[in-house]
């Protein structure tokens, strides 16, 4: 098997990669890949008895791409949208990712384990199903 390997070319994306990485999680949960200019404004990361969570926020002049990744504390992470019909589900990197349009804004949800992990953007789908691409294999597959 390939070994999981970060790489991106957007500074904020690494920052956001390193801050989950120091929570101990070593499973790809962090796009490597956003459309061109989308720049880092906020990360913020919050440790609770119960969750860690970082939260990180990217501006692109008006348009925003948001994240959250939950780490749960030994309890596995649950799937909100198991029974929405609205959900579009994507298949990568074996883990089923759940897509909700709301107007231009999407939201993609998904768990691995213990960790919960959304973002939001607005974009078109073949952007999204781009960014979701990298989450798990790093340079975006035109």
């Amino acid at each position: 098997a390939e070994t999981y390997v970060f790489e991106t070319d957007n500074p904020g994306l690494q920052q956001v990669y390193d801050a989950v990485v120091d929570m101990g999680v070593t499973d790809p949960v962090i796009p490597m890949w956003l459309p061109e200019g989308y720049v880092l404004e906020e990360c913020t990361t919050v440790a609770t008895p119960a969750k860690q969570y970082i939260y990180a926020r990217f501006l692109n002049e008006d348009k925003e791409f948001t994240l959250q990744i939950n780490i749960l504390d030994g309890e596995t992470a649950k799937d909100f949208f198991k029974n929405d019909k609205d959900v579009q589900k994507h298949e990568k990197g074996g883990i089923i990712h759940n897509l909700v349009q709301n107007m231009e804004l999407w939201t993609v949800s998904w768990t691995k384990d213990n960790i919960e992990c959304a973002f939001t953007i607005d974009c078109s789908k073949d952007v999204l199903h781009g960014i979701i691409a990298s989450i798990y294999s790093g340079r975006m597959n035109k």
